[in-house]
């Protein structure tokens, strides 16, 4: 990634810290700031500024954006010089401001139903309030444009300014009208949506004070609506946003029901006891356990994609889960162990004795038994979600929506029995019964090997002393604890717990000394892989382009994909190279199902190798994508060394060399370029390649028939491969390359089933996709680039087998020669 507009180049260590600290200070301002905020509302307002509000505007911006957002993020943009090209960007953007105008239906929509059902009338504060959260909502949106370009142009230093200058501003105006000047406004619901309105304004000024005052963009550009381009949007983004919008609903549902339910059917403390308790579990949540399960999962999807045999996977992958299990559980019992005991008290000291000495701290006391749950949930999905085929997923996501069933009706069953607790309850439910399935995916991946992973190995040692540390504080708590004479007494109380604490941390480290220490390295590779891939995360995307293939290209896919996993490959990297313009990149495009990357008529469009990643069931699927070779009439060094350091330390499984089909000569700089290819990876690439003809829709000339002309053009390609290569005819048949056909335009052909074909009528997209299977599964070795393969031979090195001969020469025929004359030469001289 190149630089953008002032910014350094995005490096990885660069991005994970910049996104770690967009998310700290998102969650550490409203913290702070909360502490005395909720010490001067009461029941009903903080239901409002905790639940109610804060519901209704993640409700109309989550269905409005978070489709188009997750659909536009996966969109390539090809950054040259100070910024992305134009027609990239005016093409992202088309997609992008669909989130207006669904925003402000759905915003209409959401206020409407609201007045409708509570019956509300224009003059109340309440009405009035929601009205400005929905022109809050709104104003965000206008800005969401520009916040998807300044994603995909990694402008981070932005969105750390702008997003944290909003929070705080939205806090502020929160905390002077609340704890400050209170009773300027009739109703703190206005002062909630005033500080929402200032939110989303910052967000708004931010984004496009930026980028109407530094980004060199025509405004018809950044405002793409011309009726002349009004056809030329990209159909599958558009169609992909569609798509992820519609799944939105559904993972709102999901992702809110439990608040719906709670603001449908409890009461006013309940909801605001809940919301306290929500926002002070989720801390700990998404700093400690949302970090270590994406990088739990890094590491399971590693060793599943490794190239060890079967059983040497299984045993690795055993060793780390149960190390990954017995670590959160390690947490999670600290947790249950001293969370209970010391609710009450935490509540005290952070938001005053008028929510402590309510349900509030039996809601948290239910919070800290549920976060084990919690934390065995993520690392036994993160495990599943790895090594499970497309088959396991797709009855993990069906087993799924029968738990979501589920879980609805626990919400409403038990928020009437139990209040605020029973979604506590209700959420422990679910996730005993998501752990239970993961647990029964597990038991049956390790069934053949045994020996390779037991649940009881998870279980850390010394775990019955935590316990009893646990059980002595709550009983202490009970007894020594006094809400009358709260803090001599809370000195003495956490005293013992502090005790009990060090007590039983002592005793755990001496009986897991080993793992302790191998946890402490793990951590420190874990978060060193975190800073090398946080950017190539971002890189690496979900294969949801494939449905846009037709249904019978998608089933091939998915079966040839099945054979790969069946056969242990669970990552497969396809090299693309040749001569500029021959349709590499289309190629690329066609293979992924979106365009990825920026294809020219006039000019190559890749100055540098891309690698675009996407995964799916497991699998990941790597294509590098390369400048053409030829540059000013011969074979560039220079390119070849830029690709040949991009590849530094990557296994190239197939390679495909792209030339076009309605060529009609070979001449000696195709040659040179087989030529160069084989200098560079050595012969036995060409064990791993197949040849790929563009340009297959063509009338033959000279009355030729089209399999004929096909014979000749392979032929002649594969003869100049032949002898650029020096295979010898009798090397022929073990360098068995095939030739693939390929047709990227929009006249291909397509057939009854809408999938493009050739002119024989066969689906040219499985069929290069199974070419590519065969190859990787053909029993050859990938091709590992290593820093010996990129630098060749070390000239200090070479002749160094003849150093011992030459000492020996020199001695017997120079020094001894040497040594008998001077000793010749004094005799004479003594006589």
């Amino acid at each position: 990634m190149s630089r953008v507009n002032g910014d350094k180049t995005p490096t990885p260590k660069r991005t994970f810290l910049y996104l770690l600290g967009t998310q700290f200070f998102s969650r550490l301002i409203p913290f702070l700031f909360n502490l005395e905020i909720v010490r001067h509302l009461d029941d009903k307002d903080c239901a409002l500024y905790a639940i109610q509000f804060p519901l209704l505007v993640t409700c109309v911006l989550f269905l409005s954006r978070e489709g188009i957002r997750r659909a536009c993020m996966r969109a390539e943009l090809k950054i040259t010089g100070a910024s992305a090209s134009e027609v990239d960007v005016a093409r992202l953007l088309k997609a992008a401001w669909m989130a207006c105008p669904l925003g402000i239906t759905i915003t209409a929509l959401s206020c409407m139903l609201l007045f409708w059902w509570q019956g509300l009338s224009y003059s109340s504060p309440y009405a009035q309030a929601i009205l400005i959260n929905g022109f809050a909502c709104v104003l965000e949106l206008m800005a969401e444009p520009l916040y998807i370009l300044s994603q995909n142009l990694f402008l981070l230093r932005l969105r750390l300014f702008t997003e944290a200058v909003a929070t705080f501003s939205r806090c502020l105006i929160t905390y002077l009208f609340i704890v400050k000047l209170p009773g300027q406004f009739q109703d703190k619901a206005t002062v909630f949506a005033l500080s929402q309105v200032a939110y989303g304004a910052f967000l708004f000024l931010g984004y496009w004070g930026y980028f109407l005052l530094f980004q060199p963009y025509k405004p018809s550009v950044i405002f793409p609506f011309r009726i002349s381009s009004a056809t030329s949007y990209d159909q599958p983004l558009a169609k992909m946003c569609m798509v992820l919008t519609f799944q939105s609903f559904r993972k709102l549902i999901l992702q809110e029901g439990e608040k719906m339910v709670l603001v449908w059917f409890d009461s006013s403390y309940n909801q605001a006891a809940y919301g306290l308790i929500d926002r002070l579990g989720s801390l700990v949540v998404r700093l400690i356990f949302l970090p270590f399960e994406e990088s739990a999962y890094a590491t399971f999807a590693k060793f599943a994609s490794g190239s060890d045999d079967g059983k040497q996977k299984k045993k690795n992958l055993g060793r780390w889960l149960s190390d990954a299990m017995k670590l959160v559980l390690l947490i999670g019992l600290t947790v249950i162990s001293f969370g209970p005991s010391y609710s009450y008290s935490l509540l005290r000291l952070l938001y005053g004795r008028k929510w402590s000495d309510g349900e509030a701290s039996t809601v948290l006391q239910y919070y800290c038994l549920y976060v084990i749950l919690l934390a065995m949930n993520g690392t036994s999905e993160a495990f599943m979600h790895a090594v499970a085929s497309e088959s396991d997923l797709k009855q993990s996501n069906d087993s799924l929506l029968v738990f979501s069933f589920i879980y609805i009706f626990l919400n409403v069953s038990l928020i009437r029995s139990t209040g605020a607790v029973g979604l506590i309850l209700a959420n422990s439910i679910n996730m005993i019964l998501r752990i239970s399935y993961s647990a029964f995916f597990i038991s049956k991946y390790f069934k053949d090997d045994p020996l390779s992973f037991s649940f009881k190995g998870c279980i850390p040692s010394g775990y019955e002393f935590l316990l009893l540390s646990g059980a002595t504080c709550f009983i202490m708590e009970k007894t020594l604890l006094n809400r009358n004479n709260f803090w001599p007494t809370l000195a003495l109380h956490f005293f013992v717990g502090f005790a009990c604490f060090c007590t039983s941390t002592l005793i755990i480290y001496r009986k897991e000394k080993s793992f302790i220490i191998r946890m402490i390295l793990a951590s420190f590779l874990l978060v060193n892989e975190a800073l090398r891939n946080s950017m190539a995360g971002q890189l690496v995307r979900e294969w949801t382009a494939i449905q846009q293939f037709p249904a019978a290209t998608q089933e091939k896919l998915v079966d040839l994909l099945g054979k790969l996993k069946t056969r242990n490959v669970n990552t497969l990297t396809v090299l693309v190279m040749g001569k500029g313009g021959v349709g590499k990149s289309s190629t690329v495009n066609s293979i992924i199902g979106e365009r990825v990357v920026t294809v020219s008529a006039f000019q190559s469009e890749t100055p540098r190798p891309v690698m675009v990643s996407r995964t799916r069931a497991g699998f990941t699927l790597n294509i590098i994508d390369t400048p053409g070779l030829v540059e000013g009439g011969y074979v560039s060094d220079q390119i070849l060394e830029t690709i040949k350091r991009f590849l530094l330390n990557k296994t190239i499984d197939v390679l495909l060399y792209v030339d076009r089909l309605d060529a009609y000569r070979v001449d000696n700089l195709d040659k040179q370029v087989v030529k160069a290819i084989t200098d560079s990876f050595g012969k036995d690439i060409w064990h791993k390649a197949t040849v790929v003809l563009t340009h297959a829709q063509l009338s033959p000339p000279d009355a030729l028939s089209y399999d004929e002309f096909f014979a000749r053009r392979s032929e002649s390609v594969l003869k100049c491969v032949r002898l650029g290569a020096k295979i010898h005819r009798r090397d022929a048949e073990k360098y068995a390359i095939q030739v693939a056909l390929v047709e990227n335009s929009g006249r291909c052909n397509k057939n009854e089933n809408d999938e493009k074909i050739l002119p024989t009528g066969t689906p040219w997209i499985p069929s290069l996709v199974s070419t590519i299977t065969s190859i990787a599964l053909n029993g050859k070795p990938g091709i590992l680039v290593d820093k010996k393969m990129i630098e060749g031979p070390n000239s200090d090195e070479r002749g160094k087998i003849f150093i011992p001969l030459i000492l020996a020469l020199q001695y017997f025929f120079i020094v001894k020669p040497i040594e008998r004359f001077i000793k010749e030469d004094i005799s004479r001289e003594s006589y």
